[in-house]
């Protein structure tokens, strides 16, 4: 069983290194701050996200091979709409957390970091038999996103679109895209990976700029969206994760169900993933680290991100014991940290 620092570890080596089809995903592009002010600016700006990958699941038994192993209730996944889910454990852990997408009435599209990917095309294949599909990778499609552009900019597409949450819009060159449900400002595009030169294009004439991913995840760890790998394994159980958009409570059985359905109905999990924020002056931080409350172990810091606009501001998401939830300051070796809201 891998441990959640050599699931890091992997997700590291991925953000730092993805080379896929040729594309070098980069960490930075003119330095963190310069892409935070990239982000804020008046056109927003634009991240290569193609160490995302997708599983594809195509057949005439897509849909009901699906409803019974993920988290996902199917049938209010339709093709104008994209879902937060994923798979568990006999045992109610992540196997993989990330977008699912139904492109066609027998064609679903998961997506997943790529370590997560590869975790969760293993986990289908135990699981076909006799079923009428396909698993595979699906590397025609690639994954972008756009931060702050402007909809006058997306509009320039051709069509005005409807940027509700997770509601997706198609565009004639084979495009869809959606803004996210928990950054306003984020919104997904996949492509054909033969068209990404052309979008890159078309993203320079509206002066979209791109972006290190870098700063993508410190958008995310703002939000308070959690990733496999990063703040917790296999090992844990996903309610920790404290992003229950991802579960479907009445879409019937599926693996961990019942193990999710006791914690729902006798008590709440022991610990689950809280934003916190703190002052330091160093440079770079090492997690996890660990948090206390009068002199006892409460929990521990499992991801940081340090604030681009605002000097020593550290911005992380912690594993706190649920007799601290609610606790306005705890202790750890960096010095007092907070609970805040995910923004």
């Amino acid at each position: 069983m891998e441990t959640a620092l050599s699931l890091q570890d992997k997700w590291t080596a991925v953000r730092e290194c993805a080379v896929t089809q040729g594309t070098t995903v980069p960490w930075e592009v003119n330095g963190y701050y310069e892409d935070f002010e990239v982000s804020q600016g008046p056109s927003g700006g634009i991240f290569d996200m193609s160490f995302w990958r997708a599983v594809q699941v195509k057949g005439a038994d897509a849909f009901d091979f699906l409803q019974r192993l993920s988290t996902v209730n199917l049938k209010e996944l339709g093709e104008s709409h994209v879902k937060w889910g994923g798979f568990l454990t006999a045992k109610a852990g992540w196997v993989g957390l990330g977008l699912f997408q139904r492109f066609s009435s027998d064609d679903y599209h998961l997506w997943f970091p790529r370590e997560v990917a590869a975790s969760v095309l293993a986990h289908l294949e135990k699981f076909h038999f006799a079923e009428k599909l396909t698993l595979q990778y699906l590397d025609s499609r690639v994954m972008l996103a756009t931060w702050r552009a402007p909809e006058t900019s997306l509009n320039s597409l051709g069509n005005d679109f409807d940027f509700s949450p997770m509601k997706v819009n198609v565009y004639s060159e084979g495009a869809r895209f959606w803004r996210d449900d928990c950054r306003a400002e984020l919104v997904w595009f996949t492509i054909e990976r033969s068209r990404s030169g052309d979008w890159y294009e078309w993203a320079r004439t509206v002066d979209l700029r791109l972006m290190g991913v870098r700063l993508f995840d410190y958008f995310r760890v703002k939000a308070a969206v959690p990733q496999l790998g990063r703040e917790f394994s296999e090992n844990a159980l996903a309610m920790e994760a404290n992003f229950d958009r991802s579960i479907s409570r009445d879409k019937g059985c599926y693996p961990g169900q019942e193990v999710v359905e006791r914690v729902a109905t006798y008590g709440r999990v022991n610990q689950k993933l809280i934003p916190v924020e703190f002052l330091s002056d160093r440079e770079s931080i090492e997690v996890p680290y660990g948090l206390s409350s009068e002199g006892i172990e409460v929990g521990k810091i499992v991801s940081v991100a340090q604030s681009p606009d605002r000097p020593m501001h550290w911005l992380g998401l912690a594993l706190i014991r649920k007799t601290h939830w609610e606790a306005a300051e705890l202790i750890s070796d960096l010095g007092p940290i907070t609970i805040r809201n995910a923004q």
